[in-house]
């Protein structure tokens, strides 16, 4: 099920060792490897392997990462440092539609899910995590944290139509907790529908998370999530209640993410300054940021032993 593709060498004017061919997954961190070996070695020559898509699916593939890299007239000076490897990953995944090695099974279930959501007259207004443009950074994320052993417990605020649960689910054994307010219609018939499809699995929590995430864990205080993604209310006094409120549900080892930042669209502004507040105060130790354009972007750290959270 692998389409292998070898892509042109780049040589970079600063060094001259023999090239290598290196093989790497086309995903975030296969890409990431790939353009910190470049800034090590300043030669760039890789074979890359797409899990999962057919031969035209590889070769159309292929001529968009020539492409970009071939007209990429920053790429020697961005393989100079780790930060502007990284913008250089952003813009590529960005510029490819990378789709993680995306099944034809999940396509079938998200096709499933809004087919419904349709016959029911909904139409989806916020969240929908799909895995082209710029959103493939972070559905290309959840796909790896899915298929990890360690993710058991993956407790999430926003649930809204499903989509990003649904990548959950489809790629785990995981059980999820899903608070959301449930003002939207969908929300509930989104729920229905992963419930039948993943029965047992899916616990959905109504309501204002400010109310409900602290009463969840008075009621279940030995619950405690691997994997916590914070994308509820915009607003800071909610972004700010659910990231306190995790902290107490928070497993040793756990991974923390947060949506809607960086990004400077006026609904980024709350989790941002959340998040850049607990990080001031020593509560989160941020590991990595990735924009997504100016409305939307994810965030990756963990909590740390911190007496404001207490």
């Amino acid at each position: 099920g692998y389409c292998k593709v070898r892509l042109k060498a780049f040589e970079l004017r600063q060094l001259v060792r023999p090239l290598r061919t290196l093989q790497y997954p086309c995903n975030w961190t296969g890409l990431s490897m790939l353009f910190d070996l470049a800034r090590r070695s300043g030669l760039l020559s890789v074979l890359l392997v797409l899990a999962g898509a057919s031969e035209e699916a590889c070769e159309a593939r292929t001529s968009d990462v020539q492409s970009l890299l071939q007209s990429s007239q920053s790429l020697e000076r961005a393989t100079r440092t780790s930060s502007r490897s990284s913008q250089l990953v952003n813009r590529l995944l960005a510029e490819i539609g990378e789709r993680s090695g995306q099944t034809p099974e999940l396509d079938v279930l998200f096709h499933d899910l809004d087919q419904l959501l349709r016959d029911k007259g909904q139409k989806v207004w916020e969240g929908h995590t799909t895995a082209s443009g710029s959103l493939a950074l972070q559905t290309a994320q959840y796909d790896t944290w899915a298929r990890s052993p360690s993710s058991r417990t993956i407790c999430e605020t926003g649930f809204n139509a499903g989509h990003s649960a649904l990548r959950f689910l489809a790629q785990s054994r995981a059980r999820l907790v899903e608070f959301d307010i449930g003002q939207h219609p969908y929300a509930k018939l989104a729920a229905k529908f992963l419930q039948d499809r993943f029965p047992g699995r899916l616990l959905n929590v109504w309501g204002d998370s400010r109310v409900t995430l602290p009463r969840y864990h008075q009621d279940h205080p030995d619950m405690m999530c691997d994997i916590i993604v914070v994308d509820g209310g915009h607003s800071y006094d909610v972004a700010m209640s659910d990231l306190k409120s995790f902290a107490k549900m928070a497993a040793p080892g756990s991974i923390l993410t947060i949506d809607d930042t960086p990004c400077i669209s006026s609904w980024c502004e709350g989790p941002t300054k959340a998040w850049q507040e607990l990080v001031e105060l020593g509560c989160i130790e941020q590991s990595r940021e990735v924009p997504m354009g100016s409305d939307r972007g994810f965030t990756v750290g963990r909590y740390t032993p911190c007496a404001h959270l207490a």
